[in-house]
């Protein structure tokens, strides 16, 4: 089948968006059947009016993790291919196309509003704001197509998108600045994954760097949130609520971020096999594993606490605010 100017157009489009792409590839993946079926039903109207495109891991929703806890999401290679959007993992960008209408499009033109092209970045609080404050803001500010809605209520709708939108760059902002916990040295320490509390004691001679290793790592950790802690604590001073109400949306979101670091598996790991140790060997030489183990654990208690302290005055001030 010969290639109409839209179908040109979404090769181009797909090309743009991965690098890895080159128009040979892109154009050999959409004159398959299945691929250019799916089109066609994209642009006749016969077909749903959305179609992803990715190219990744094809990891389907609903499928288990792996049994030694891999990321199934990136255990294949990479491949191009279709999707409703909802049946796929999504673990890199992707791109996509909609159709703004039930009309057949015209396939004749490369390009018009008829089809409308978008990309999903890594980051979705990035993807949002972008699509809020590059096209839909600037949209309905343009926009007289508001029925019967007075200029009262478009000022309130356009002011609370503002205020959304904002919160939004503060997120990414806080996401993006945060503390990280540095993972265990996969290269260093081989076969870690694997371990657990039933061969822990078996393997740790014939892993003989595992131990301070996990010490190093534990040891850095709590340096880490507690300078980190520190330096979040100073307060908003006296520049009033508002001021106030970011700084304690910050200090929760930046919380938030370190209380989901502490749910992984390899932090559970680290706090979990080093507590095993100084259980079975309560002697002298694990005095410092001891004051590790305990140090962790009155970090993870302050973490609790003025994580809920900060949502707590979050609520207030959001009362307040209304």
């Amino acid at each position: 089948m010969a290639l109409t100017a839209r179908h040109r157009y979404v090769i181009a489009k797909v090309v743009e968006c991965y690098e890895d792409m080159d128009d040979p590839t892109v154009q050999s993946f959409v004159r398959k059947t299945e691929n250019i079926n799916r089109l066609n039903a994209l642009f006749s109207g016969e077909g749903p009016s959305k179609l992803f495109v990715h190219y990744q891991s094809k990891v389907n929703v609903g499928d288990a993790p792996s049994a030694s806890g891999e990321d199934i999401s990136k255990a294949s290679e990479p491949e191009l291919f279709f999707s409703d959007g909802a049946s796929n993992f999504l673990n890199t960008k992707c791109c996509y196309f909609i159709r703004t209408s039930a009309t057949p499009i015209d396939t004749s033109v490369s390009n018009d509003s008829s089809l409308l092209y978008g990309e999903i970045s890594e980051s979705p609080l990035q993807t949002i704001e972008s699509l809020l404050s590059g096209s839909y803001g600037e949209l309905f500010v343009q926009s007289t197509e508001w029925g019967k809605v007075d200029d009262e209520q478009k000022s309130d709708f356009t002011g609370e998108m503002e205020h959304f939108q904002g919160i939004l760059k503060d997120s990414i902002k806080s996401l993006s600045g945060g503390l990280e916990l540095r993972r265990p040295d996969t290269d260093k320490i081989k076969g870690y994954e694997s371990l657990d509390t039933r061969n822990f004691q078996s393997r740790i001679n014939a892993m003989p760097d595992l131990i301070p290793h996990f010490e190093e790592l534990l040891e850095e950790w709590c340096d880490k949130i507690d300078e980190y802690l520190d330096a979040d604590s100073s307060g908003s001073g006296d520049a009033g609520p508002k001021a106030e109400l970011e700084f304690w949306r910050n200090r929760m979101q930046r919380l938030t971020s370190i209380t989901e670091q502490l749910k992984r598996k390899d932090c559970k790991q680290v706090y979990g096999l080093l507590s095993t140790l100084t259980k079975a060997n309560p002697d002298l030489t694990k005095h410092k594993i001891q004051h590790l183990i305990k140090r962790w654990k009155n970090i993870d208690v302050q973490i609790t606490e003025n994580a809920n302290e900060a949502k707590d005055n979050v609520k207030h001030l959001n009362t307040l605010e209304r």
